[in-house]
This record gives structure tokens, sequence and C-alpha cells, in this order.
């Protein structure tokens, strides 16, 4: 499935950004199994799931407990499934696809203000708009992109990148979360 049809079929909008990815991610079995906690790394989020970069296989279909907690100091818990899994070329580690069970509504509203955030400054990077931090961010405080403005500073002029940089994939971020640790 290509990328533009999965983005077309999601309820809520999925988003990734340097300022969160690589967030600690803490999976526990739910009653009546019991097992050892399963510690993964956040890749992307959205209001209805996230891709979880585990070194254990989750099986699908499975509930587990989830916790975690934003570099801004925001928890997130929610029951989650495994809805997808796939291992990682030439390392051992395996890419879930999850999806959150029982968000509250606080956390489901406040990840989709992330999400509209992220991607209008995703949007105003790629215009090269002469703004593109605003005050009203919810992570203006952890902000890590270079194009962040410091607070009364003059406004950095962004270039865009070449079409033919290479982006990142899903191995470039298993090889940097391996070299981090």
């Amino acid at each position: 499935m290509k990328v533009a049809e999965q983005q077309n079929r999601r309820k809520f909008p999925r988003f990734s950004d340097r300022s969160l990815a690589g967030a600690q991610v803490s999976l526990d079995l739910c009653a009546p199994f019991f097992g050892e906690r399963v510690n993964g790394h956040l890749i992307d989020l959205s209001a209805g799931g996230m891709a979880l970069l585990a070194p254990n296989l989750i099986p699908k279909k499975v509930f587990l407990k989830m916790s975690m907690t934003l570099p801004d100091g925001f928890s997130i818990e929610s029951v989650i499934t495994v809805r997808h899994v796939t291992k990682q070329k030439n390392h051992d580690d395996f890419l879930h696809g999850i999806e959150f069970m029982n968000l509250s509504p606080e956390m489901t509203e406040r990840i989709q203000r992330m999400a509209t955030e992220i991607l209008a400054c995703n949007d105003r990077t790629q215009r090269m708009a002469s703004s593109i931090c605003v005050q009203e961010c919810t992570l203006n405080q952890i902000c890590k992109r270079p194009q962040r403005v410091a607070k009364n500073a003059p406004p950095v002029q962004i270039q865009s990148a070449p079409a033919d940089v290479k982006w990142p994939t899903a191995t470039d971020v298993e090889d940097f979360f391996r070299e981090a640790a």
C-alpha cells in the first residue's frame, strides 16, 4: 500500500518530529497475562496510534498497557493492540504499528493539536515562510528543529533541500538508535 493511500485511510494525521522521535515507550501485558516489560522507541504518532521500534517481536492482536512520557513532560497512557509488524532488514528490531484502544479525550486532543501544529510548521518550512516558529506552538519549548528562531532573534532564512536529497529511512532511524545506545 502506498503512503498516500495509507494516510487517507487513517482517522487522524500521523506525524514525526525531532523533538519526539526516540521517546521511550513501555509496554506491559494486560491481565490475566504476565511477562516482562517491553521497551521501545517512538517513531511517529497520531491520536489513533503510533509506530514503535522495539527489539522484541510483539504478536498482532495482543493487548498491552502502554505508557510514554514525551520530552515536554506530557504522559500518554492507553491500552493498545498491535496491528502490523515488520522485521527490520539487517537488524534484530521490529517496527510495530500500534492502535490506541482507550486514549482519554484529553490525550486525544493534545496529540491532535501537536499533529496540527507540526504539520503546519512543516508547511511553513517547505514554503520558506518568513516566520517558521510561532509562540503558541505546543512544542515550542522542546523544539529541536534547526529553523527554530530564538526569542527576540531575527528570523532565519531557510533554503529548500535539493530534490536529490536522500531522506532517512526506517533503517536509518534504527541505526541512529542503535548507535545512540
